[in-house]
């Protein structure tokens, strides 16, 4: 039989900084995958009878969540989050990207995210990423006059984005199914939760109650729903937060379920580091590779949760 011990020797500063929770000063083919908390930009429609007349209904609204569970999307207008780690990233999008993909009308719908960086602990970071260069091509630190750069770079800026990047256990409240069918077995399920500058923004506030109140978010839940922006002809959807710090301690299940979280987050450094060196030796401008170790450390691997083993 084997057994898994598992062990948390660390103070409370030396946990948040591990998980990405500390005070700033200012996927993987290899490792454990996990399904992403998304955000529909569209309706989900289908057909209803009334007095006799078929007609249109919405069965999902735009701005629900959708998560998909073992091949079955589930959505649901609300959800609890608990947060175990955040992390950020910078990602870059071609507006010409073939996708294959195509709109409601039948028309190739092109644009997608091409290049991506490591996570870091902090927004202001900077990464490596797999372009072999940093930060996708972005300039680190404020830019006081945008709008003396060239045209190629004030475009390049502009398809940069950063992400916070959240790992945790969601809870979809009344879940429904494509089909608008309740889902009644669903419990609190792992995932991770991706989101842009302006809902980053807004979600901010919330882990700050934590901050404040000296707790981790693990130890609590967030209630969420999102609420739509319209900006010209796009609408997008920021979250509104509330936060209900439960003192919840964690369980022996919660910290294998935060080794799992790392070992992603540790697989997802690893491909972008390796990647990286790869174009630099091409180039001829490569270092030696980083080891392991080396990969453990930038992610903050000496405040580790403590895993052993024993085999029987």
């Amino acid at each position: 039989m084997n057994q898994v011990a598992l062990h948390v020797d660390m103070d409370q500063a030396a946990m948040a900084s591990m998980m990405g929770f500390s005070e700033a000063a200012a996927a993987p083919a290899d490792g454990p995958m996990f399904p992403r908390l998304k955000v529909m930009t569209e309706d989900i429609q289908g057909l209803t009878e009334i007095k006799g007349k078929t007609k249109k209904t919405v069965i999902v609204s735009a701005g629900a969540f959708a998560l998909d569970v073992n091949g079955t999307v589930i959505y649901a207008d609300s959800i609890e989050f608990r947060c175990f780690f955040q992390r950020f990233l910078i990602k870059r999008y071609d507006n010409e990207l073939v996708t294959g993909r195509k709109d409601d009308a039948g028309k190739p719908r092109a644009g997608g995210y091409i290049h991506t960086t490591m996570t870091g602990k902090q927004w202001v970071d900077e990464r490596i990423d797999d372009t072999g260069g940093i930060n996708c091509g972005k300039p680190a630190g404020f830019i006081e006059d945008f709008k003396s750069l060239q045209k190629d770079l004030q475009d390049l800026i502009k398809n940069c984005r950063t992400y916070r990047v959240m790992f945790g256990q969601v809870t979809m409240i009344d879940p429904v199914d494509a089909e608008g069918n309740d889902v009644t077995d669903l419990g609190p399920t792992p995932c991770i939760y991706e989101i842009g500058p302006a809902a980053s923004k807004a979600i901010a506030p919330a882990f700050q109650t934590f901050t404040d109140a000296k707790a981790l978010p693990w130890s609590g839940v967030m209630s969420i729903t999102n609420v739509p922006n319209v900006n010209g002809t796009v609408t997008y959807y920021t979250p509104e937060v509330g936060v209900k710090i439960t003192g919840t301690v964690p369980s022996d299940a919660d910290i294998a379920l935060g080794v799992e979280f790392n070992a992603f987050i540790t697989t997802w450094n690893d491909r972008i580091k390796s990647k990286h060196h790869d174009l630099l030796t091409q180039k001829g401008k490569a270092t030696p590779p980083a080891d392991d170790m080396d990969i453990l450390e930038e992610l903050g691997a000496d405040q580790f949760i403590d895993v052993s083993s024993d085999l029987d």
